[in-house]
């Protein structure tokens, strides 16, 4: 199926947190009540987490065991989280050495900030706060490709690696900055997708029904809320149950989408860009509290007001960001990944008639999607695109709507 809403899926979680910093932001009188609503927003990371385990198993369970795909996977992965995030790093850290009061608690040691320029673990903490869930995806996406090159080592290894975020939470062992990390309960929601994306063909279709998906949410918010778990003092069975809700909000979703439901397409393009309104978000609205609070105007503005804006402000900004910024260096890297994978020189086989089949007309294969949404005749077609590229064919993917996981 078209995985819309799972996309719609994480413009909630990507809605979420910024309203989570947006309403975090906020001082003064009357703003109370907004930061007590949105004080546990940050669950939307948790949600996050999840549909990219999902995701990734989803997209790439055809190429584990496969070593001769680890290329591409490595590549697709490396140009969807560094160029954008590079950019920002870029535009901040200078902001951190010419005015010594914005970012207090950097270390500027060099070591430091090539490691959060790398996206390594560090102790001193991320340059832009908002990287340490980047951290942890590119430790995933790192044992993804372990299952890529060698199916049974990473079994093996995900199944230490299980019990050991599990033993951890029940004893509450700590090992040092670097292995208490990988054994992090946050990765429960990576393996959490992963899960849900074996059982995808056992999840029922929910027809038309909205209600399972709604509830599913509200659990979601309801839980930490009940439960007064931040991430300063939230408990692993706290956690657990957070990844329950979200694992509950996923499968649902895809149900949706197994029942072809359709929805508002403006969510659709919000969860397509959801990587620039996450890393972006927190920039936007930083800039928009100094301004108001340099014209002195924060006081001005009632405080329900003051936050509506900002949220806004953050999310619209952070799309055109997508809109006009990460979609293009998505088609520059995609493009240039076709050009030099292309085979120059296949050989001929023996027994093959090079002179006779040269003589043959050889026209381009055209291959023709209404979008790449995440379906499983998508992914069929795209690796039979793939296939054709690798013999050394000439194809053209022909999109009418050029959107989705897969572009």
């Amino acid at each position: 199926p078209k995985l819309e809403w799972l996309q719609r899926v994480r413009a909630f979680a990507a809605f979420y947190v910024a309203a989570y910093h947006a309403a975090d932001q906020m001082t003064g009188p009357g703003t109370d009540a907004v930061r007590a609503a949105f004080s546990h927003g940050n669950s939307g990371v948790d949600l996050f987490f999840v549909i990219s385990g999902f995701i990734i198993a989803h997209i790439h369970s055809v190429d584990v065991g496969k070593p001769n795909r680890l290329g591409a996977y490595v590549y697709r992965r490396v140009t969807r989280i560094y160029p954008m995030y590079w950019l920002l790093f870029l535009a901040i850290v200078p902001l951190y050495f010419i005015f010594p009061d914005v970012g207090q608690s950097f270390d500027r040691r060099w070591q430091t900030g090539l490691s959060c320029f790398l996206l390594f673990p560090t102790p001193q903490g991320q340059v832009i706060g908002v990287a340490w869930t980047l951290v942890l995806e590119m430790i995933f996406y790192t044992f993804f490709a372990i299952a890529i090159c060698n199916r049974r080592i990473a079994l093996v290894l995900g199944s230490v690696w299980l019990v050991g975020i599990i033993a951890k939470g029940i004893f509450a062992f700590h090992f040092g900055y670097y292995v208490d990390t990988i054994l992090g309960a946050r990765f429960l929601g990576f393996f959490a997708g992963m899960a849900i994306a074996a059982a995808m063909p056992l999840i029922p279709s929910r027809g038309n029904r909205l209600w399972p998906l709604l509830a599913a949410l509200a659990v979601l918010i309801a839980v930490p809320l009940l439960l007064q778990a931040n991430d300063e003092s939230v408990t692993f069975g706290a956690r657990v149950l957070i990844y329950l809700a979200c694992a509950c909000v996923v499968s649902i979703s895809i149900g949706l989408d197994k029942a072809g439901r359709s929805a508002p397409r403006a969510l659709v393009s919000l969860g397509d860009a959801t990587y620039s309104v996450y890393l972006y978000h927190w920039v936007i609205g930083w800039v928009f509290d100094k301004v108001m609070r340099h014209w002195h105007l924060t006081s001005a503005i009632p405080a329900n007001l003051y936050f509506a804006v900002t949220l806004v402000l953050m999310i619209g900004g952070a799309y055109c960001v997508y809109r006009f910024l990460e979609r293009p260096l998505l088609a520059v890297s995609a493009g240039a990944w076709r050009r030099w994978h292309r085979p120059t020189d296949l050989g001929p086989r023996p027994g093959f008639d090079m002179a006779a089949h040269s003589a043959r007309p050889r026209g381009r294969i055209c291959i023709l999607l209404h979008d790449v949404r995440g379906g499983g005749a998508e992914r069929i077609m795209i690796r039979l695109a793939q296939n054709f590229v690798e013999a050394g064919r000439d194809v053209d993917l022909l999109l009418v709507n050029r959107s989705g996981e897969y572009v």
